[in-house]
């Protein structure tokens, strides 16, 4: 998946309304950050995204790939995309965590669901 189809991702998220929570791990603590995207700004290679009540910070240069994992949530199959570097670490997860709402749900899933493959 091309790096720009993240920032792409949180655009669209912000341009319709739909909740995110997104994740930032590192060896000691997963950092997490949830509710509506509010504004999405790129400088450069940076990718300045305000969502809830905080700010996710991506190099988009560093971006290699991204995975989307599949596991069992409330309302069934819930999706996590998934972002790596170039060293095969996750550097950051977009998902439905919590309880949301049954639309909220569908409109996630085909949302990832309508991503390209390669």
């Amino acid at each position: 998946m091309d790096a720009t189809l993240v920032a792409a991702v949180f655009e669209h998220l912000g341009s319709v309304g739909l909740p995110v929570c997104v994740g930032v791990p590192s060896r000691a603590v997963l950092q997490l950050s949830a509710g509506r995207v509010h504004l999405v700004e790129r400088i450069r290679t940076l990718l300045v995204v305000s969502l809830g009540h905080g700010v996710v910070e991506l190099d988009l240069a560093a971006v290699r790939s991204c995975l989307l994992v599949t596991s069992w949530g409330p309302h069934g199959p819930t999706s996590t995309l998934e972002v790596y570097d170039a060293r095969s670490e996750c550097v950051v997860v977009l998902t439905q965590l919590g309880i949301v709402g049954p639309g909220a749900h569908r409109a996630w899933e085909q949302m990832l669901e309508s991503l390209p493959t390669a």
